[in-house]
């Protein structure tokens, strides 16, 4: 009987919801995936669960970033959501600021976060620098994509090449 209220989610409902977020992520349905991680999030799964279902949402938060397509505003609403989804990572311990969170995988993302944050940073900080110059430049500025477009990209499709190993474990 236990096994079979298990596999219908009477004994851990976070399970459920976990595994339609993974199955939304895959289909790169992002927002659904994030409801579905923020369920199971709800249901107060183990310590060790719960660090699985931060990380699948902090991935499902910061997926949609297109960074080859980010104007002054687009920028500061990524780094917004970066840091929402490190907040995520680092409550509960799962990940912490000093790199001694109890998730190896968890403290790898939140990492690797930290280092694209500080790429977009740079880039606004570029960005408002030259800003100051004039009109001209101005517009200028605005019609030009990141200058680190690149290295951007490969730190967003490295993370979100974990996120596929995760969801896969």
């Amino acid at each position: 009987k236990e096994n079979n209220l298990s596999v219908l989610g009477f004994l851990e409902p976070h399970i459920s919801y976990y595994n339609k977020g993974n199955v939304y992520y895959q289909k790169g349905q992002y927002e659904d995936a994030i409801a579905c991680y923020e369920n199971a999030l709800s249901c107060h799964p183990s310590k060790e669960q719960e660090c699985d279902i931060r990380i699948n949402l902090a991935l499902s938060m910061i997926a949609p970033i297109d960074s080859s397509q980010l104007d002054e505003q687009e920028l500061e609403q990524a780094i917004a959501t970066l840091k929402g989804a490190k907040e995520i990572l680092c409550k509960n311990g799962c990940a912490s600021e000093n790199g001694d969170g109890h998730n190896k995988d968890a403290q790898t993302l939140k990492e690797d976060i930290d280092r694209f944050l500080n790429e977009l940073k740079n880039q606004q900080n570029s960005s408002s620098k030259s800003s100051d110059k004039s009109d001209q430049n101005n517009k200028k500025n605005k019609e030009e994509p990141l200058e680190n477009k690149d290295s951007i990209e490969e730190q967003l499709k490295e993370i979100s090449d974990k996120a596929l190993n995760i969801i896969k474990k």
